[in-house]
């Protein structure tokens, strides 16, 4: 459904727009470094619309029929075509999909607007919407400038646009916290010469007086507490005073980041006529269409529809559901994998002859771990990815809506798992609650599982999540950046 202007709406200007136009008559020279350089594509006027239909073409307002749809409003068009068409009369047999599955075609997609070569730099005068966002959004050099949100949303539609809105309010709001963790981080070294643990695990005097429990319960001795001398240093660079006061102003942030978004959102929404959209009233998918046999009158429009039965629906969701935790154990016995490798390799390397093999047993670990774990993640993710889109797809949702809620539901409570469960192990559980005490070690298979440096498992949980982050930001710009 496309909705068209109708009447325009009065543009009297209200206390709100004067007291922005007030405000931003100071803001304006302070933001110009951070404007484009040229007017943001967008039609000032506001107007009231409607879904259109051909039956009351009278009522909107057209000026020019050329014009009237935007080229967004036809690709969507003729993709809904393209989607609908039956070649067959078998049930599986319609749509572009179904012939690029087959092969009879390699790919389908909306052309691009012509780029222009010449005069490719002067950001004056683009051709085009396409050579606008070119110059001043595609490049490298425009990073600190604001997005042309407009042209992002006439060009490549409202979902584009909107992820993008939510890109960069989310970057703008990591300023304050990257300033904040940073500034811990270097309270944290300031304070490591005068941290009294650190400095009587570092003092050599000490190296008699503390004795730690062996590794392994074979070819392991006792050891002494100064061997956790550099990986105490690491841990009070991120484990410190300023510490709390960090987690609880991260807290705070993710709330006021929280509310700021759904100011900008519905911000946005009212300007683009999002408001409610989700709650009017929506065309079934094509894909929908075609598969469903069994027909209804819809009870908004009186239209015999297409109408997939409750107990049909109730099946798929609940085969959907059980192919979703499978998944998630899945996960979780691949974390326990990692943990029972990290209990091996750590009883291995401090059984050596090795001293710097011994010193380094647990940074090893870690780093190897958290590079299996990396892996884990990244197939885990690719298979699961398309499983997703496989069981939405045989689940059949009945609107667009429904269909991206349902992909977002899977996809979120997968990754989730997928993503933190290493994590959330380290932080909660990787402690004397699970790996034990003295005499009473937890053992799987026989084998005893390592516990937390004498320092605290907070170095540790930052290895794990740095080589998770960086790893798979690394992953997806080259599968999105460097192969294309």
């Amino acid at each position: 459904m496309i909705r068209e202007p109708i009447s325009e709406i009065d543009d009297d200007e209200s206390e709100t727009s004067k007291t922005e136009g007030f405000l931003s008559k100071w803001l304006k020279p302070l933001l110009d470094p951070f404007r484009l350089s040229t007017v943001e594509t967008q039609d000032k006027k506001q107007f009231m619309t409607a879904f259109f239909s051909r039956d009351k073409i009278k009522t909107f307002l057209i000026n020019d029929k050329e014009s009237f749809f935007s080229d967004n409003d036809r690709c969507r068009i003729v993709n809904f075509i393209l989607h609908k068409t039956e070649f067959s009369n078998c049930v599986d047999e319609f749509g572009i999909s179904r012939l690029l599955l087959e092969g009879i075609y390699t790919d389908a997609y909306p052309l691009h607007e012509k780029l222009s070569t010449e005069d490719k730099d002067q950001l004056t005068a683009p051709k085009n919407t396409r050579q606008r966002l070119t110059n001043e959004w595609a490049s490298f050099s425009q990073w600190y400038k604001f997005q042309p949100l407009n042209a992002i949303k006439n060009y490549l539609g409202i979902r584009v646009a909107l992820y993008f809105a939510w890109l960069g309010t989310y970057n703008q709001m990591l300023i304050a916290a990257s300033i904040v963790g940073l500034t811990c981080f270097f309270i944290g070294l300031a304070t490591l010469s005068d941290f009294i643990p650190t400095k009587e695990i570092c003092n050599k005097n000490n190296s008699k007086n503390f004795y730690m429990c062996p590794l392994c319960d074979t070819h392991c001795s006792f050891w002494t507490l100064t061997k956790s001398c550099y990986y105490s240093k690491l841990a009070h660079l991120v484990d410190n005073e300023a510490t709390v006061f960090f987690a609880v102003f991260m807290s705070l942030w993710a709330t006021v980041f929280l509310e700021i978004w759904k100011r900008r959102q519905i911000s946005l929404a009212y300007e683009w006529d999002m408001m409610q959209f989700t709650e009017e009233y929506q065309p079934p998918r094509p894909e929908f269409i075609a598969k469903v046999k069994s027909k209804w009158r819809n009870p908004i429009t009186r239209k015999i529809e297409p109408y997939l039965p409750r107990p049909v629906r109730l099946r798929r969701t609940t085969f959907s559901s059980s192919i979703i935790a499978l998944m998630i154990f899945l996960v979780i016995a691949s974390v326990l994998g990692v943990v029972v490798y990290r209990a091996a390799v750590v009883a291995a390397l401090s059984a050596s002859q090795n001293e710097d093999v011994r010193g380094s047993a647990r940074i090893f670990t870690s780093l190897t771990a958290s590079a299996l774990n990396l892996v884990a993640i990244t197939v885990l993710s690719t298979v699961y990815a398309k499983l997703a889109v496989f069981l939405t797809d045989w689940e059949n949702p009945r609107t667009v809506s429904e269909y991206h809620d349902g992909l977002t539901i899977k996809m979120f409570l997968f990754e989730f798992v997928n993503t933190y469960s290493s994590l959330f192990y380290i932080a909660f559980f990787k402690s004397s609650l699970v790996t034990g005490t003295p005499g009473n070690y937890t053992r799987i298979n026989g084998g005893r599982l390592d516990g937390c440096d004498p320092s605290g498992c907070l170095i540790e949980l930052c290895i794990q999540l740095a080589v998770i982050m960086v790893g798979k930001q690394l992953y997806h710009g080259i599968m999105k950046f460097a192969i294309p």
